[in-house]
C-alpha cells in the first residue's frame, strides 16, 4: 500500500527545513496515554502566557494579589520523561496525588466532566491551580518573590517558578472522574524557596543568567538553547508569534544553520525528488503508521472520550516516490481543491499558517 501526502503552506517559511532542534523531534512520547501535538501546544501556550505576564509585570491576579515583575523567567519546553511520570500519576484517577520528591507536581481530581474535551478539562484544572493564589502566599524582599509555604498556593507557584525549564502533563478518564497532572523539572516549591527574581523582563541574551547558553525571546522570557538530556528526551513547541522565524535567525549562528541543513540533506529514499529530505519522509511515515496502529489496537477515542472499536487488516504503509512527485506537483499549485482526476489515489489536503508551524516538520505534525 502506498502513501501520498501533500502540504500546502499559506505563506512562505523563512527557513524551510531549519528549526528548533527540539521542535522537529518526530515521535510521540512513549507513554501509556500519549498527549497529542495540539494538547501539548495548548498546555505550553497557557504556561508560558502566565510566565511572560510575570516577566512583563502584567497583573495576572487583581489587586491586592498582583505580583511584581520578574527577571530570569524561562520559557517552558515539553519533556517526555515528565509526561511519562504525569501519565503514571493520573493512572487510576486517585482523589489525592502520589507524593513526588524529585519534581514539582500539580494535580487535579475532577468530577462529572466525562463529556468535556481535553482543552476544557485542562483549563478547569489550570483554573483550580491559579484561583487559590493570594498575595499572603509570598514574602517579597529586595531581590525575589519567596514562597511562604501555603499549600493552596503551591500549584500556581510551580507554574510561574522562574528557573523551571520543562513540563510534562497527562490526563485520564475513569468513569465519571477525571485526573490531570503536570510535572516540572524543579522540585515542589517549599517554604523559603525563591519563586522568581524581582526585576524586568529580559531584553538581551545577557539578561538570562540562571542557565548557561540561554537567549532572550520577544516575550521577555529566557530560553535554554543547549541540547541536554532534557531536550533529547522531550519536545519544544513554540507558542508562536509573527516574529518567531526572524527570532530564530537572530539567535542561531550561521554555523549552526549550515549544520542543520547538512543534517537534512539525506535523500536516498527518493533521490530523483529534491524537494524533500529523508528525515521528513520518515517522519510522515511514522506518524501515519502510529495512528493506524492506534486504531488497530482500539486506542483512538471519539470526541466524547469513548474509544473506536479495534480493527483488523489495517495495512502498514510504505513510502512511494511516484506519489511524492505527484503530491509535490499538486502542492505547488497551493490549491485546496482542484482538477484532481487520479481517482485511484486518495488525497489529503491541508493549509497551515506559518505562525502555527514554522518548519515543514511542524506542518507535517499539524496535518498528520
Amino acid at each position: 500500500m502506498a502513501l501520498s501526502i501533500r502540504l500546502l503552506i499559506t505563506s512562505s517559511i523563512l527557513i524551510s527545513q531549519i528549526g528548533w532542534t527540539d521542535y522537529a523531534l518526530e515521535n510521540f512520547c512513549p507513554v501509556e496515554n500519549p498527549m497529542s501535538f495540539q494538547q501539548k501546544r495548548h498546555i505550553l501556550r497557557d504556561h508560558n502566557f502566565y510566565r511572560s505576564h510575570i516577566a512583563q509585570g502584567v497583573g495576572i491576579h487583581p489587586e491586592p494579589n498582583k505580583l511584581p515583575g520578574g527577571s530570569n523567567i524561562y520559557r517552558l519546553k515539553w519533556n517526555c520523561r515528565l509526561e511519562r511520570l504525569a501519565s503514571a500519576a493520573v493512572r487510576g484517577c486517585l482523589p489525592e496525588p502520589t507524593a513526588n520528591q524529585l519534581y514539582g507536581q500539580n494535580y487535579a481530581f475532577l468530577k462529572d466532566l466525562s463529556s468535556a474535551g481535553f482543552e476544557s478539562l485542562f483549563d478547569t484544572a489550570r483554573d483550580t491551580w491559579i484561583s487559590s493564589w493570594c498575595i499572603d502566599s509570598t514574602v517579597i524582599n529586595n531581590n525575589a518573590v519567596v514562597f511562604n509555604g501555603k499549600a493552596q498556593a503551591q500549584s500556581f507557584a510551580n507554574i510561574i517558578r522562574g528557573n523551571t525549564t520543562s513540563v510534562g502533563c497527562s490526563q485520564k478518564q475513569c468513569g465519571q472522574f477525571m485526573a490531570v497532572a503536570c510535572l516540572y523539572n524543579s522540585a515542589n516549591i517549599e517554604n523559603g524557596t525563591t519563586i522568581y527574581e524581582l526585576g524586568e523582563q529580559c531584553k538581551n541574551d545577557s539578561d538570562c543568567s540562571a542557565h548557561e547558553n540561554s537567549n532572550c525571546d520577544e516575550q521577555g522570557l529566557c530560553v535554554v538553547q543547549q541540547e541536554s538530556q532534557e531536550v533529547e528526551d522531550g519536545y519544544s513547541f513554540y507558542s508562536g508569534n509573527k516574529h518567531s522565524s526572524r527570532r530564530l535567525i537572530r539567535i542561531t549562528s550561521e554555523k549552526r544553520i549550515v549544520k542543520k541543513l547538512n543534517e537534512l540533506k539525506s535523500n536516498k529514499m527518493c533521490s530523483v525528488n529534491t524537494t524533500m529530505a529523508d528525515e521528513l519522509r520518515s517522519m510522515v511515515l511514522r506518524l501515519h503508521n502510529y495512528r493506524r496502529s492506534s486504531l488497530a489496537k482500539g486506542l483512538v477515542k471519539r470526541i466524547h472520550g469513548n474509544p473506536l472499536p479495534s480493527a483488523t487488516n489495517i495495512m502498514k504503509l510504505k513510502y512511494n516516490c511516484a506519489l511524492e512527485e505527484l503530491a509535490h506537483t499538486r502542492a505547488a499549485q497551493c490549491l485546496l481543491t482542484g482538477n484532481y482526476s487520479e481517482e485511484e489515489n486518495g488525497e489529503n489536503t491541508a493549509s497551515i499558517h506559518q505562525e502555527d508551524a514554522v518548519t515543514f516538520a511542524g506542518a507535517i505534525r499539524w496535518v498528520t
